[in-house]
């Protein structure tokens, strides 16, 4: 196939860069964007498409309607990232432009560098022990490194996020240390270790610091102290290269090239015009895969490696078909372009740019007396938790895999180590005693059973005690609010399994004044008029009507259970509701223990009773009033739910 007129036409250098993409992106925003005319009409960029490269990717890169479309004329567009050509071409490499050109760029604005201590700093405080990539430099190919202790000095380091995977992985034990310190063969690694060695050395960087060997991994001691360590050893290193593709070590950071059609645009190698030499290493590809992919790719399936992203200041993403780089302030993408795909409104939530991952970023970092100010402020006014941020990282963080079910709360302790420096409270077992009813009020987030992991992990009241994805009520479904919190004078006790206070827990027991009442779990079965198929639902009744559906932690027999207050009302998209919403517990049944409960689930109860639910309740969508076909008329006397637990005083309870 050989390029058109048109094609070979293409002048890149004519091509101004568009500025960028705010958070506020617009289509209308391209209006300004210069154009080259392409074909002038689609006609015959149809017609040119079989014999042109060019035309074909341009043909291939049109939606369905567009190639339907009597459109005038083809123009070009360059959308690609600021300064493509001057900043990432490379003409040494006589190929394409490479990425890995642009790593200079720091995570934050000059204003604010000075906030933000080591994070920025030139030179940070090693990791306890670190790989210095210098041992093997003037020896053939650089096939030696060894294990050095970092404690106490400083440099630069970059910090490897990877998959271990089901493979064999080369790891420091208190057998092989000695060895290591002496020097580690480079190519008895597996891929991924040899391609972060090769990478941080083409950065001019010394050292790395790899999780397997920098941890002696049979010994308790040392693994339980270098992973409280993670939120200091990803938060200060210079860079965090991220194995996205990698399910293990045998797949390495550099993937093969693609395989797509590729159009060069041509250049004259005698012409030293400093706009036409722009053209020279560059090409056109087809539209690859955004930057919002990530959020499947294997790396981001597996909930050690959220910490890892978390507190990075700076990574580069090897995905599969091309490399991303993300800090705190900006995305670029080898495929240029907007970091997200078009038309698609969440496509930017999991990135520190604009999603939840850059708003917990922000919450971690250190502010300005004036920035926090401002925080308070803004919190005073709409009444939210300042532990909202807490709670949304653990929504995404419960759907990650583990490979050792007790890790739950070791794999989050860097963040939670984090968060301790900037949020004064009291951290129990996954949750902080700050916005203790926002914490306590976690359910189910699929429609499928969560269980109990084979040993004990955390109390039952923590979201920890389950293995499943979990939603948290503040989070997606409406506000508590400080002034509908009915828990009072809560306090705590938790054993720590090991030196980590944010690590595992051996015990945990929460003790709290509350109003309790008794009431019945019942499964309520009806017929779907629209299938014919028998639904069920639990729901919560007291001697007369159905109160709420119940939401179970685990599956239960129906059977008497005690309903917690903890708020009464909460805050929908500006709505006051004042349904009451409970805490589901049963008696542990020690009699040397009054008033021990275990959590069953929670419930948020109907405004008014429900006194026919068989014939009424849709688990898509239950009612709150009913009218006189449903059943008795609606008495606010006696059917408002509002004051249900106005008849019982506080108790003292204790729930494990």
């Amino acid at each position: 196939m050989t390029e058109c007129t048109y094609c070979r036409a293409i002048d890149i250098s004519k091509l101004t860069p568009f500025p960028g993409f705010s958070r506020n992106f617009s289509f209308t925003d391209l209006d300004g964007v210069p154009s080259q005319l392409h074909h002038p009409s689609l006609k015959s960029l149809r017609a040119s498409a079989p014999s042109c490269p060019g035309c074909a990717l341009f043909l291939d890169g049109l939606t369905a309607g567009q190639r339907r479309g009597k459109t005038a004329g083809v123009l070009l567009k360059h959308v690609g990232a600021d300064d493509f050509a001057d900043e990432l071409w490379d003409p040494s490499l006589e190929e394409k432009p490479v990425v890995l050109r642009g790593l200079g760029r720091e995570g934050f604005t000059g204003e604010r560098k000075q906030l933000y201590g080591t994070i920025l700093s030139t030179t940070t405080i090693l990791p306890t022990r670190v790989l210095d990539l210098e041992v093997g430099k003037e020896q053939q190919q650089q096939q030696q490194v060894c294990l050095v202790l970092g404690k106490g000095q400083t440099g630069r380091y970059v910090a490897l996020s990877h998959c271990w995977g089901s493979g064999r992985v080369v790891r420091t034990t208190k057998e092989t240390f000695a060895e290591f310190t002496r020097g580690i063969d480079v190519a008895g690694l597996n891929k991924t270790f040899r391609d972060a060695i090769m990478v941080t050395r083409r950065l001019g960087l010394r050292y790395l610091w790899i999780d397997s060997l920098c941890i002696v991994q049979d010994d308790a001691v040392d693994w339980e102290r270098e992973s409280a360590r993670m939120a200091q050893i990803y938060s200060q290193a210079h860079l965090t290269i991220a194995a996205s593709a990698a399910t293990d070590g045998s797949e390495g950071l550099l993937r093969s090239e693609p395989q797509f059609s590729r159009l060069r645009l041509s250049d004259d190698d005698d012409d030293d015009d400093d706009e036409k030499v722009l053209n020279r290493g560059c090409s056109i590809g087809p539209y690859l895969l955004r930057f919002r992919r990530l959020i499947a790719a294997p790396l981001n399936t597996r909930a050690w490696t959220l910490q890892e992203r978390i507190l990075s200041s700076r990574i580069v993403h090897f995905a599969r078909d091309q490399v991303h780089w993300e800090c705190r302030e900006s995305i670029v993408s080898e495929a240029g372009g907007p970091p997200y795909g078009e038309l698609l409104d969440n496509s930017g939530e999991e990135s520190f740019h604009r999603g939840w991952l850059g708003r917990v970023s922000e919450d971690l970092l250190p502010k300005s007396e004036a920035e926090r100010l401002e925080l308070e402020a803004e919190r005073a006014d709409n009444g939210r938790s300042e532990y909202e941020t807490w709670y949304g990282v653990i929504q995404v963080y419960s759907q990650r895999g583990l490979t050792k079910e007790e890790d739950k709360l070791p794999a989050l302790s860097g963040i939670a180590h984090a968060y301790s420096l900037r949020h004064e409270s009291e951290y129990i077992a996954g949750l902080w005693m700050g916005g203790l009813a926002t914490g306590l009020l976690w359910y189910n987030a699929t429609t499928d059973p969560l269980r109990r992991p084979k040993s004990y992990r955390a109390p039952s009241w923590s979201w920890a005690s389950v293995e499943g994805p979990v939603d948290f009520f503040s989070i997606s479904a409406g506000t508590i609010l400080e002034n509908t919190v009915e828990i009072y004078d809560a306090v705590a006790r938790i054993e720590p399994d090991g030196l980590d206070p944010f690590g595992r827990v051996k015990y945990g027991e929460l003790s709290l004044w509350g109003a309790i009442k008794r009431a019945n779990l019942k499964t309520i079965r009806e017929k779907d008029g629209f299938e014919g198929e028998v639904l069920s639902t639990q729901m919560i009744f007291d001697e007369i009507s159905a109160l709420g559906s119940a939401t179970l932690d685990i599956p239960v027999p129906d059977g008497e259970v005690t309903c917690l207050l903890i708020s009464s009302g909460y805050d929908s998209f500006g709505m006051n509701r004042r349904n009451n919403i409970v805490l589901i517990l049963k008696p542990t049944g020690r009699k040397e223990k009054k008033n021990e409960f275990t959590r069953l689930g929670m419930s948020i109860f109907y405004e008014a009773r429900n006194y026919t639910p068989g014939q009424t309740i849709r688990l898509t969508n239950p009612p709150t009033l009913h009218s006189d076909e449903d059943g008795p008329g609606y008495n606010p006397e006696t059917d408002d739910l509002e004051d249900w637990f106005f008849d019982v005083d506080l108790t003292e309870i204790t729930i494990v």
